[in-house]
């Protein structure tokens, strides 16, 4: 059922400042619930009938078990996401291992453990990696100096080099990439090194695996994505007079000035506020935003983006029973096990991921059952159960590709329009484009909002949302 919408009080007479927020993903979400926070009222627009935008879930039909559309993996850096869960009450569903491990098994079926060793903080790490089996002493000593080199590596450096092109410079061999950068490359930048931006790859290692501590710890939903915080965000907002618009779509902004005034509704009356923020994908951005914005967007609706596969297998017994392990040297990158990871409400169930997937579009659904029961065979030997069932998810645009082109020149979210702002993974964060990088979009583009409120008065006459 579609939400019919209104314009909230436009803060006069004691009345809250109206915000509007386009997009119902992590950036939008973001944005929107700190809006709320502050005491804006917020009107949240999502053309879906869902929350999550590319981080999504569904039912499956046959086994009536939920499916994530990706498998996404959390670092106790990822603080934007964590105060997002947080202010939300929902970040108990995020679980982060005790300790930074990681198994790998190759396609021979030997299985190497990555995890700090003998000492703590970075020094312990460097000889968990050293000791990985993958790697021979030259591996080892070459990594070892790759790591070091990058701790003081400046970012803008390396602003021109692809991954490849700097682990050249870096002088790492063929068996550290490998056993290692390839692997990290892939998982964290969705992204080939021979295409991914070593500035992003740089970041990743400075703000997480070489940060210490909490920083490098992996997390993981305890629950599947649309379980994780949608259904708190309605109830959110409506406690600070705002609402969110399901269904409905929003297909363009007035602008009278320097300013937007309202946004456009299909099959509906147009929707005024004080302040907008366009948090979409960002080829809907391209279409949707107003004059002169959608002209600077045009040039990256064409931009490429990098394909994530999902083959979901469900088994009576699954070949592992570890939350997750890497492989090296196959066609899958990670595969999970959903029943470790949710519980009893996913039994049997794992998902195998292929990152950067190009070479593997236009394979039939089957064909990939093919090649994921091929690699689970080749890492655990002794498995010869055939699924009970399956399904094949492609994310055709999961991630813009973070070339160094992009990451160069990704737009900000200020725009020459006073009161609007942009937010998303694509949106100039300092990060690849991650969860992560959305949240902090939002974060960043609702901050700017609530700066352009208290210009015009208090932001609120009322209290913020009690939590």
């Amino acid at each position: 059922m579609r939400t019919h919408l209104h314009s909230a009080p436009i803060g006069k007479g004691g009345e809250r400042f109206h915000a509007v927020v386009v997009g119902g993903g992590f950036a939008g979400a973001s944005a929107a619930s700190a809006l709320a926070e502050a005491g804006v009222a917020v009107t949240l627009i999502e053309e879906r009938p869902t929350l999550g935008g590319r981080t999504c879930s569904f039912k499956d039909g046959v086994t009536k078990q939920d499916v994530d559309n990706g498998q996404h993996l959390l670092l106790g850096a990822y603080r934007d996401t964590r105060a997002f869960l947080k202010r939300l009450r929902v970040d108990n569903r995020i679980r982060f291992e005790k300790s930074f491990r990681v198994p790998f098994i190759n396609r021979h079926g030997r299985v190497s453990i990555l995890e700090p060793r003998f000492f703590s903080g970075n020094l312990g790490l460097l000889v968990g990696l050293c000791s990985l089996q993958e790697m021979g002493i030259k591996d080892q000593l070459s990594l070892s100096v790759g790591l070091l080199r990058a701790r003081f590596a400046s970012s803008r450096r390396v602003s021109d080099l692809s991954v490849s092109q700097w682990l050249s410079y870096l002088g790492q061999t063929p068996g550290a990439r490998r056993a290692f950068w390839d692997p990290l490359c892939l998982a964290t930048l969705n992204e080939r090194p021979d295409r991914a931006a070593a500035r992003a790859l740089l970041v990743v290692l400075k703000e997480g695996l070489l940060a210490g501590g909490q920083a490098r710890a992996l997390g993981h939903a305890s629950v599947s994505l649309s379980r994780l915080w949608s259904m708190e965000l309605g109830p959110y907002l409506q406690r600070a007079d705002g609402q969110l618009a399901l269904k409905q779509k929003a297909t363009g902004f007035r602008v009278e000035g320097d300013r937007v005034t309202a946004v456009d509704i299909q099959e509906d009356s147009p929707v005024e506020a004080d302040v907008f923020i366009l948090a979409t994908s960002l080829s809907h951005a391209a279409k949707m935003a107003p004059s002169p914005i959608s002209e600077s967007l045009a040039a990256w609706e064409n931009h490429d983006h990098s394909p994530i596969v999902g083959i979901n297998l469900w088994f009576k017994e699954p070949p592992f029973k570890n939350p997750m392990v890497s492989f090296i040297d196959m066609d899958l990158h990670w595969v999970f096990n959903r029943e470790t990871l949710w519980g009893p409400s996913a039994a049997g169930q794992i998902s195998a991921v292929i990152s950067a997937a190009r070479a593997y579009e236009g394979r039939s659904s089957i064909e990939m059952v093919s090649i994921a029961m091929a690699d689970l065979r080749r890492a655990f030997p002794a498995f010869r159960e055939e699924p009970l069932h399956s399904s094949v998810i492609w994310e055709r645009h999961a991630t813009p590709s973070p070339t160094p082109a992009f990451v160069r020149s990704r737009p900000p979210s200020h725009t020459p329009l006073n009161n609007f702002f942009l937010a998303g993974d694509w949106v100039d964060t300092g990060l690849p484009p991650t969860i992560e990088a959305a949240a902090r979009s939002g974060h960043h583009a609702a901050a700017l909002a609530l700066s352009h409120l208290r210009k015009a008065g208090p932001v609120s006459a009322k209290e913020p949302v009690p939590c």
